[in-house]
Parts: C-alpha cells; sequence; structure tokens
C-alpha cells in the first residue's frame, strides 16, 4: 500500500516520494478549455485548494517533468501536454501566513513575500536578455531596496521581467487570497489593507500584457467593488457552480475506491455519515481533510482541529438576531430556507443575518440540502442543512462552550437572592429567561437542564453537590452556604407539555420530602434548608418552594 500524504499538499512532493495521488488534474484541462483570464475558486478550508494550485504550477512551469503525470487522466489528452505541459514562467503566491496586528506588520509581510518570490530569479541578472532598466530594478528588489519601486506594483513588474526574459506570457498563482483581509478585519485595519491588495492585483491582473493567466483560491468570494474594482476579465466559480465541481473535495466514488485499495469497505458507511455531505454544484463531495486509522476505523474530528470556528460563536452572541430555534432546528438535522449573498466584503459579514448565513455556507459550516432545493432552482434563496456527524460536531462543541460562558457570566447574586428570599415566581421567570436564550444541542432531557443549574450555581461561593446521597436517596443538586448556615435542595422534572409543569413540580417537592433529603443535611448544623421542585418544558420553566423546618 503506497503511503498516505498526510499533510502534504506539494502535488510533486507527492508524486516523487510516490504517495498515494487521487487524480485531480483534470482541473488543468478545464481551466484550459474554460478560457477565462483571471479564475477565482472559492472553496471551504481543508478541501485541497493549495494541492490544487501545486499541480498547475508543476504541469505549467517551465522545467516541468512529464513523470510527474505520467498514467494521470491529464496525459490522455497529448496534444493539450504538447502545447502547454513546461512552457510557462509561474508565479506562486500564498497569502496564508500574509497576516499583522496592524497594518504596517501585514504589508511588511507581503514585501518579505515578494522578496522570496524574486529571490529565485537572481540569475536573470547576469543574462542580457532582460534590459537595462529591467536589470536595474530586479536588482533593486533582491537587494530589498525598494526606493523607486512601488510593492503594490512588484507583481506586475515581476510579470513583465519574466515575459521580457522567457518571451512567454506569465501564469500567476495566489493560493488564500482572502486571509490577510480576514485578519486585517479582525484587527481593525481593514480599509487600509484594501486599498494596498485593491492596488497589488489590480496592477498584476488587470491590462497585463504580460499575462497568460491567472487563477486564485480563496474560502470567501470578496466583492467586486472591494479588491478586484475594473477586473472585467473576472471569473468566479464559487461552490455554488456546476462547472469545476469534483476539482475539490472526493468524490464518493473516489473514497470507496481508496477505502477499496486500503481493506476498509467495511467502514464505508461510517466515513460517509461522518465526512460526506457538502454540495458543490450539484454533487456530494467529501472533506478530504479527514482520517480513518487503520483498521479500527477511529474517526476524528480533523476540520473542527484546522482552524477558529469563532464565525459561530459571533453569531450566537449577536443578541439582534435570533438565531436559537433555526440553530436547534439545524441540530435535529432539519435544513432551513435562507436567502444567500455571495458577494460580501469582511467588514460587512456581521451586518446582517442574511449575510452571516451566506457565510457560514461559504466556509463549509452548512450546505444546500439538494432534495429539497429544486423548487429554488436560480433563485438567491435556498435550503440549507449541517452536511456530516464531524460538522455536527462543531457545532455542539461550540454551542455548548457558548452556553457553559453565557451561564457562567450571568448575575450570580440576582439568581441566588430569590433563592434564599423562596421567590420561587422570580425564580421561574428568570430561569425561563435564561432558556430563552441558550440552545438545547441535542434534546431537552433533564440532563441539559440538570447541567444549566449546575452552571449557574458553582463558582459562587458556596458548596454545589451535583447527584449526592442525600437522605434515602441521590438529590439532583444542594447547595450549601456555610457562613450564613443555610442549603437548598432541588429537585429536576422534565415534563410533557407545559400544562403539566405545576403536577411536575409537586412530583419533585413530593420526592424531596420522601426520600428525605434535607435530613442529612440538616445533621450536619444547617439551620435553614429549603426544598424546590423545578419542571422544565423546553424553554419554560416553574419552580415551586417546600419550606423544611
Amino acid at each position: 500500500m503506497k503511503k498516505l500524504p498526510v499533510g502534504i499538499d506539494d502535488f510533486r512532493k507527492i508524486r516523487e516520494n510516490d504517495y498515494y495521488y487521487v487524480d485531480k488534474t483534470n482541473l488543468i484541462r478545464d481551466i484550459i478549455d474554460n478560457g477565462s483570464e483571471v479564475t477565482l475558486f472559492t472553496r471551504p478550508r481543508r478541501f485541497g485548494k493549495t494541492l490544487n494550485m501545486s499541480i498547475l504550477k508543476a504541469f505549467f512551469e517551465i522545467g516541468a517533468d512529464p513523470a510527474w503525470f505520467e498514467e494521470l487522466k491529464i496525459s490522455k489528452e497529448k496534444d493539450l501536454c504538447d502545447k502547454h505541459l513546461g512552457k510557462y514562467p509561474v508565479i506562486f503566491m500564498s497569502l496564508k501566513e500574509v497576516s499583522g496586528l496592524n497594518y504596517e506588520e501585514a504589508v511588511s509581510k507581503f514585501r518579505n513575500l515578494m522578496a522570496e518570490i524574486i529571490g529565485k530569479y537572481e540569475f536573470m541578472l547576469y543574462d542580457h536578455k532582460l534590459s537595462a532598466f529591467q536589470r536595474q530594478r530586479l536588482e533593486k528588489m533582491l537587494l530589498g531596496d525598494w526606493s523607486g519601486v512601488n510593492l503594490s506594483l512588484s507583481l506586475k513588474i515581476l510579470s513583465d521581467i519574466l515575459f521580457q526574459y522567457y518571451e512567454r506570457r506569465v501564469i500567476i498563482l495566489i493560493d488564500e487570497h482572502d486571509v490577510p483581509l480576514d485578519k486585517a478585519y479582525q484587527y481593525g485595519y481593514y480599509e487600509e489593507l484594501v486599498a494596498f491588495i485593491r492596488s497589488f492585483f489590480g496592477a498584476a491582473l488587470k491590462s497585463n500584457s504580460s499575462l497568460a493567466f491567472a487563477v486564485l483560491t480563496g474560502c470567501l468570494r470578496i466583492s467586486k467593488e472591494s479588491i478586484f474594482t475594473g477586473l472585467n476579465n473576472f471569473d468566479v466559480r464559487t461552490i455554488s457552480d456546476v462547472q469545476f465541481d469534483e476539482c475539490f473535495g472526493l468524490t464518493d466514488a473516489e473514497v470507496q475506491q481508496m477505502m477499496d485499495d486500503y481493506q476498509l469497505n467495511a467502514y464505508y458507511m461510517e466515513a460517509k455519515e461522518w465526512y460526506d455531505g457538502y454540495v458543490f454544484g450539484r454533487k456530494y463531495v467529501y472533506c478530504p481533510w479527514t482520517k480513518i486509522v487503520d483498521h479500527t476505523a477511529e474517526t476524528f474530528d480533523y476540520w473542527i482541529n484546522s482552524s477558529s470556528n469563532s464565525i459561530i460563536r459571533e453569531f450566537l452572541s449577536k443578541r439582534e438576531y435570533d438565531v436559537s430555534e433555526k440553530f436547534e432546528r439545524l441540530l435535529q438535522g432539519e435544513a432551513i430556507l435562507k436567502e444567500l449573498s455571495e458577494n460580501l466584503t469582511y467588514d460587512e459579514v456581521m451586518d446582517s443575518e442574511s449575510n452571516i448565513w451566506s457565510l457560514l455556507y461559504a466556509s463549509g459550516y452548512l450546505t444546500k440540502d439538494l432534495y429539497r432545493d429544486s423548487s429554488f432552482a436560480g433563485r438567491k434563496k435556498c435550503f440549507l442543512k449541517i452536511p456530516n456527524r464531524e460538522i455536527e460536531d462543531v457545532f455542539e462543541e461550540t454551542i455548548r462552550k457558548w452556553t457553559t460562558d453565557t451561564i457562567k457570566s450571568s448575575d450570580r447574586t440576582s439568581f441566588f437572592q430569590p433563592f434564599w428570599e423562596k421567590d420561587d415566581k422570580k425564580l421561574s421567570q428568570i430561569l425561563s429567561d435564561l432558556l430563552f436564550t441558550t440552545i438545547s444541542y441535542h434534546d431537552y432531557s433533564e440532563s441539559f437542564y440538570h447541567a444549566i443549574l449546575v452552571g449557574l450555581l458553582s463558582k459562587a461561593g458556596y458548596i454545589v453537590e451535583s447527584n449526592f446521597e442525600n437522605g434515602l436517596g441521590r438529590s439532583d443538586i444542594a447547595v450549601k452556604d456555610r457562613a450564613d448556615r443555610k442549603a437548598v435542595v432541588i429537585e429536576v422534572k422534565v415534563s410533557d407539555s407545559e400544562a403539566c409543569l405545576e403536577a411536575d413540580c409537586e412530583k419533585a417537592l413530593a420526592q424531596i420530602r420522601e426520600k428525605r433529603y434535607a435530613d442529612k443535611i440538616k445533621t450536619e448544623d444547617y439551620r435553614t434548608v429549603l426544598s424546590y421542585g423545578m419542571a422544565f418544558y423546553k424553554k419554560t420553566c416553574l419552580v415551586k418552594i417546600m419550606i423544611n423546618k
């Protein structure tokens, strides 16, 4: 069995070291046939964008080795290979690491990146194919002397130099083009960086006579009016487009072949449940950033650990958007109908609920429901759902942490005061209001409500006992205040309907009384022990008090 290229996104390294490779070289033919001068592919993270860009570089770049493509699909296109294989100067740049805490730091990263790329062409200084003027500009950039050379023009200048030297138009490949803007938005220098990148991209990609074509990748389609102003030669291929729909990610046939090759067929359905379900165009695809470990079929949340999932948390924190019920429906396997916008800028993502749903869709957190989407074909609205178990875990984990933090940040004083004041009506109101803002990530089980109560009661200077042995059984929750020698016993019930809340509260109080939960606490010299029965139905809570004398 061939080695799996775990974490390797360099096509040349994969081929030279005989790693297992799922053939995506038809992308080369499709790009040539498409004929666009500038193409942008938007795909979620970890769907093979960088690997596909390295395929393009390996194929088109002067000095390409035909052996890298032997027995691959593109090798059958003999005329195409004769005309294009190894025939172009290629500029490849990844903006994945171009970021900073401020504008100056980000631009410095751009400068360092360009210096690294330009450094590969030092040999041209000693060849008179270049004019004296071009050699002078190249030498300045090689020496890090940017005086007289505008950094925003450096990519255009380099393409002119390569065109003059090789007498072949240049291919420009820009991977993760939107990462710098994402960071700029996070750290507050978005407008400054937009102006720089607009100039940087515009000079190299607009009306550049040295350009054969360019390909860019990113997660988000940045609005044309933002950084691609005036690029009439611009072709955007998003996850909604049918063309190129099988070029990123793994198809079901490819996954079945891989599992057959590694004798893991028995785990096919598990892999499908965890990693399939994304819809690109009209095709279902798997996320390739996943792994079935040897023959144990152990599944992992690779995607959740590959980047921050702060967008979900930020969405939940937007009080002006009522998303709790929608998130619950998604976690229950339902689809929700939403209007999407594929022309966004990072600084406007949080401006509307529609924009945030659009970002969740573009980023791979949600996907289209093809079975329900046919009636909305060609419209902006579509049904969205969680694609698979792995992303469901992403939502559950993020929501669980958000709920816990929301509970921890609640006003503990206002919560405990009605406890000690025996105000069960106020407690009912506080808990119902809190439930309205939280999300159940499975169902409204007793453990869900129990966890919320423990979270509220903990870390407030009191002793909190959960499922602790008291009297003739185990009370749900006991809270003890040693300083004032008072305590609370709580029994929790889940009701079948809102009409059952009152009766279930009485059942809870009866259980406290019959099981004598308060008796043991009294023996510990607590002067006052208050007993509360609590009944929950979805987002509603009813609290009843029984005073133990």
